[in-house]
């Protein structure tokens, strides 16, 4: 597929853009090009697909080959978008999709004993569901009909058989008063009707021990009793004990072991004793122990863990000891253990393992090593593990079950994976494959370093940009890459500047710029590069100005950039070549200013750029031109004066346009827009891209594929890259450009020895050259040199015996046509 760069008149980044490329999909086969097409009523199918990875940076080429989406772009990492809770694989730490997306902060959770989760928080939605604060995800990723319906967030829950307690801030659940406390059916969501303990303040923390909820936060009477910061409430009954420490300020974490509590919070007293933050009370009385470590900050979590109590928060000392944010203290003396995993941050929730301790909250580091706000700690130690999902902001809440762990906090990212300007995922799951070629910076210091466009074919993705090598290997701005290990190929045309576009011939590659070497060769924008040795063909057009984008179809190449010449005749922005014979054809379709962009259908060839005009007929910046006449079609969906086009692509009857556009033809579509066969725009279809830039889109069956500069769609936070569900009707048998054909050349034995056999096959008698080339591209043997072969099959020997160990690579070419095949020798 085509990708081709251009520069907007603003733009957000120092490099030129790219847009898009020549269409992939549509059902133009059996319905006989787009043209044909007519608008059908449709309802709105631009429903986002919420598993699909998105990209740290823009995205600005998209290919999909069968089950594999490769992207290019100046990104240098792939993450899960999780809508603040996400469930994650206890080994692995891997999401473990699918998982729905909530619009608000997660703060709380629970297993459901179903394999699915409660989660408590200040969201109002829940995937596409409306849920108010409370809401069950399932075990496949559904919402449950469990709806509570809070009218206030919710920040702690705990359970006691059938019974789930909510507490926040809240007054009403279900429709029913509720002050802060309720007590909820754990299979039907309702408010018990009989339970009510109301609280005056925030409730922060829970616990249940025994008979007892306990109650912990910022409220001073709970149940229309004096009760400051803490209480107890029976399960059953709602009735509030008389057990009544009364710390002197919020109570956020508590723990309960055997006949003690232990309370974290803000307080620095409790029952007029003096404790800083920290205190076990006696669940007899309400009475402080001895126990009194002191912490210098508010203590957010605490976990009893055998004989010792793990407290998490914001101090930095414990018992007037160094400890940042997370501690041990003996369960029973209150003395700090030497355990000291020094996150660099604050700590909000713990979750005890086996042999291991979850830490959520808002750190970069643990132990000096790299664990963005979650870590796996090694309860003997104190040092990390190597379980590392890294979300991008602060865990409020875990919860474990079924070898899962639920996270949920503030974060939108989640497990990210370091990928440098190319990627590739799997259509399927949405997740990165493991495939990762690695693009490093051009040797100009100054220079960025992007992947601007791409081209797959067999078991090779071309690609094109502005970097300086793949993989640690040299490539200047152009390389070839193995689909299936992400290795790079020794194909290396070196070009000496950037590369916008590239469009796969039957044997060579068309590759358009703005470099003016290629393979150390004078090119100028444009060249014509052997797809075995890399080395330019003599074809030299030599356009006046560089070039942006390439199509290839029917014996044409289609060229579009800012150049005003080509071969050296008159050719403004927009030209046309014989592929056979090279030369410039007639095609002149005059547009008055630069084009950026170009895609082809069966009969049209669709441009987006900077020009009013084509040919004379007014256009603004948007335009169809017949590929016959080179004339501007009645085709006019005109986006005025209200941004750019950076991209386009064709398929299912609809032209598909994306740039930096709020409106086309005077209705409002952002950034995106489907454009149907009579240039009308698809009302029914309008993903609302949010700002700023549309650069890349790729038609795929019933899904398209969009990629730019860009951090929402549809109101849902979406960065750089989206899978959007194609407009109704708009899906069907793909179009595609006419397919390249080769002849097909097989060597036996391979790897060879000392002897092997090319074998071949011609459809008609001709002219056929038989050549081997080295990874060099030097000519190493010749065994057929414009022999005249008949139609049939053919087997020519090549003896190997005396070439040096290593690659090579067999060329042969015949009417036209050619094939080539790898051939490994070895000693």
């Amino acid at each position: 597929m085509l990708r081709t760069p251009s520069a907007p008149s603003s733009p957000p980044h120092p490099s030129r853009r790219p847009a898009a490329r020549r269409a992939i999909l549509a059902a133009l086969v059996a319905l006989g090009g787009l043209a044909a097409l007519a608008p059908a009523a449709r309802a709105n199918s631009a429903a986002v697909d919420t598993t699909m990875w998105m990209a740290d940076a823009t995205v600005y080429a998209i290919e999909r080959v069968g089950n594999v989406i490769y992207l290019g772009g100046s990104f240098t990492s792939l993450y899960d978008y999780s809508g603040r809770a996400a469930v994650l694989d206890s080994l692995s730490g891997a999401p473990i999709a699918p998982f729905p997306r909530t619009n608000g902060v997660v703060y709380a959770a629970l297993p459901d004993g179903g394999g699915g989760w409660f989660l408590a928080g200040t969201f109002t939605q829940v995937g596409s569901v409306a849920r108010n604060y409370l809401a069950q995800v399932l075990a496949d990723g559904t919402i449950s009909a469990w709806n509570p319906d809070a009218d206030g967030a919710v920040y702690a829950l705990a359970r006691s058989g059938s019974r789930l307690y909510a507490a926040g801030s809240f007054t009403t659940v279900g429709g029913q008063s509720r002050a802060r406390l309720a007590a909820l059916d754990a299979a039907t969501g309702a408010a018990d009707p009989a339970w009510k303990a109301d609280a005056n303040g925030i409730v922060y923390s829970l616990c249940v021990a025994g008979a007892r909820l306990y109650a912990g936060g910022g409220f001073t009477t709970l149940g229309g009793l004096s009760r400051a910061h803490l209480a107890a409430v029976d399960t059953g009954s709602a009735v509030v004990q008389s057990w009544n420490p009364g710390p002197g300020n919020i109570v956020y974490a508590m723990a309960a072991r055997g006949d003690t509590l232990y309370v974290g919070g803000a307080f620095t007293a409790v029952g007029g004793s003096a404790r800083s933050r920290l205190a076990a009370i006696r669940v007899a009385d309400g009475v402080p122990t001895a126990w009194n470590p002191g912490a210098n900050g508010i203590v957010h979590v605490l976990a009893a863990i055998g004989t010792k109590v793990y407290a998490g928060g914001e101090f930095t000392t414990v018992d007037s000891t160094a400890r940042a944010y997370l501690a041990a203290l003996d369960g029973v003396s209150g003395a700090l253990d030497a355990w000291n995993p020094q996150p660099d941050n604050i700590v909000f929730t713990l979750l005890p393992r086996e042999a291991t301790l979850l830490v959520g909250g808002r750190f970069a580091n643990v132990s000096g090593l790299p664990r963005d706000n979650l870590a796996e700690i090694d309860i003997a130690t104190g040092v990390p593990t190597a379980w590392a999902p890294n979300p991008s902001s602060d865990v409020r809440a875990l919860a474990a079950a079924g070898g899962r762990v639920l996270a949920g906090g503030a974060f939108t990212k989640l497990g990210a994976v370091a990928r440098d300007c190319l990627a590739a995922i799997d259509a399927t799951s949405g997740r990165p494959t493991a495939w990762n070629p690695d693009v490093t910076a051009p040797s100009v210091a100054s220079g960025a370093k992007l992947v601007t466009c791409l081209a797959v074919r067999g078991g090779t993705v071309y690609v094109g940009g502005a970097f300086g090598g793949i993989g640690g290997q040299a490539r200047n701005n152009i390389a070839a890459v193995d689909t299936a290990g992400g290795t790079l190929q020794p194909w290396d045309p070196n070009a000496n500047e950037r590369v916008n576009a590239i469009a796969l011939g039957t044997s060579t590659a068309y590759v358009g710029g703005t470099f003016s070497t290629v393979h150390a060769v004078s090119r100028t924008g444009l060249a014509e590069v052997d797809l075995l040795t890399a080395a330019p063909t003599a074809w030299n057009p030599h356009p006046l100005g560089g070039v942006n984008a390439m199509a290839i179809d029917g014996g044409s190449l289609y060229v579009a950039g800012g150049f005003t010449t080509l071969s050296g005749a008159a050719r403004a922005y927009l030209g046309a070549f014989d592929t056979s014979s090279g030369a410039l054809t007639s095609w002149d379709p005059e547009p008055g200013a630069s084009v950026r962009v170009l895609a082809l259908d069966a009969t049209n060839a669709y441009v987006g750029g900077s020009f009013t005009q084509v040919g004379g007929t007014p256009r603004a910046g948007l335009a169809a031109v017949d590929r016959a006449s080179g004339l501007a079609t009645s085709w006019n969906p005109s986006p005025g004066a209200t941004g750019g086009i950076y991209a386009l692509a064709t398929g299912g009857g609809r032209v598909y346009v994306g740039g930096s556009f709020t409106s086309i033809d005077s209705q409002a579509v952002t950034r995106l827009a489907a454009v149907t066969a009579d240039g009308q725009v698809d009302a029914d279809w309008n993903p609302g891209v949010g700002l700023s830039y549309v650069y890349a889109i790729d038609p795929f069956g019933s899904t398209i594929y969009a990629g730019g500069n860009y951090s929402s769609v549809g109101g849902l936070l979406e960065n750089c890259l989206v899978g959007l569900t194609a407009p109704a009707g708009a899906t069907g048998v793909p179009w595609r450009v006419a397919p390249v054909t080769g002849i097909a050349l097989r060597a036996t034995p391979n790897p060879s020895r000392s002897r092997t056999s090319l074998a071949f096959a011609l459809a008609a008698p001709g002219v056929v050259t038989l050549e081997l080339f080295d990874v060099a591209g030097r000519r190493v043997a010749a065994p057929l040199d414009h022999h005249w072969l008949a139609a049939g099959r053919h087997e020519v020997g090549l003896a190997t015996g005396r070439l040096p160990a290593g690659c090579y690579f067999a060329r042969l070419a015949a009417a036209g046509r050619a094939g080539a095949t790898r051939l490994v020798v070895e000693h």
